[in-house]
């Protein structure tokens, strides 16, 4: 995922977190050494390459046969492709809602799925949302 090999960072610090969040990755790694676990944290690192890589991270405290905190364990998911596409949409979507012409998306069975309210309202008097399978004129 971040490009480096074992042999690379055993035994060191795996020199993923961007610089500006050098403090707040301490203290987050603090809060999980005293126990607190992080569930779909959403983080930025930084890849071999020095490529931005967006992840989740869920952690869990490892703990002894006496029930103390020795370490612990995080699970990373590479959201990035995700991310962009959802931004890819979000901007698209600023762009509907700048239109003035009806915009009428439909789905394979011929069910309206998106309106542009404005442009479709004013062109055909339709209100998002009532249900309607009506067809444009």
């Amino acid at each position: 995922m971040f490009g480096w090999k074992e042999s690379e960072v055993l035994g060191g610090y795996l020199p993923v977190v961007p610089d500006q969040e050098q403090l707040g990755e301490e203290l987050r790694l603090k809060q999980e050494m005293g126990g607190q676990a992080q569930s779909a944290l959403e983080l930025r690192r930084v890849r071999k390459d020095g490529s931005i890589l967006d992840v989740h991270l869920w952690t869990a405290s490892l703990v002894d046969v006496k029930g103390e905190i020795i370490g612990n364990m995080g699970i990373l998911a590479d959201i990035t492709e995700s991310k962009r596409a959802k931004e890819a949409l979000r901007r698209q979507a600023e762009l509907l809602d700048l239109a003035h012409d009806a915009i009428i998306v439909r789905d394979l069975n011929d069910r309206i799925v998106f309106l542009e309210c404005r442009g479709t309202e004013e062109t055909y008097g339709w209100m998002q949302g009532r249900g309607s399978r009506a067809t444009a004129p």
